[in-house]
């Protein structure tokens, strides 16, 4: 779980993106909610207008917070399989996300540049 969350820190969330995924928007946070394990847990995935990327599983019967799937040393079966689904969602969420490692103004005003003067995309190298 931890790669998804380090992978999105350098990223930045596409709105339409989010919103065609599915994400709504509430009280300035854009919220995603699915249920996993047969609807034994519900994940509410959360991206603030900064980027800021969070996530909250909670079990269903019991109405609390869920944590044991972010414990690495945390195994069996049923863990396992929560975390599979878990990492599935985020994986699919990624998609809703781009490269944005240059978050300086200056570096901002030549990717604007470009894009303005030569109507083309830069390339990143770094992922």
């Amino acid at each position: 779980m931890s790669d998804f969350l380090t992978k999105l820190q350098n990223q930045k969330p596409k709105i339409l993106s989010l919103l065609a995924f599915g994400f709504r928007l509430e009280n300035g946070k854009y919220l995603y909610t699915t249920r996993l394990l047969e609807d034994q847990f519900t994940l509410t995935v959360i991206v603030e207008q900064n980027g800021q990327f969070t996530t909250r599983l909670v079990d269903n019967d019991s109405g609390e917070l869920y944590v044991l799937h972010e414990v690495a040393s945390a195994q069996g079966a049923f863990v396992g399989r929560l975390r599979e689904e878990f990492e599935a969602v985020l994986e699919k969420v990624s998609t809703c996300f781009e490269i944005d490692v240059f978050r300086s103004p200056q570096a901002k005003q030549v990717i604007q540049y470009v894009r303005r003067e030569y109507r083309d995309e830069l390339e990143f190298f770094v992922a």
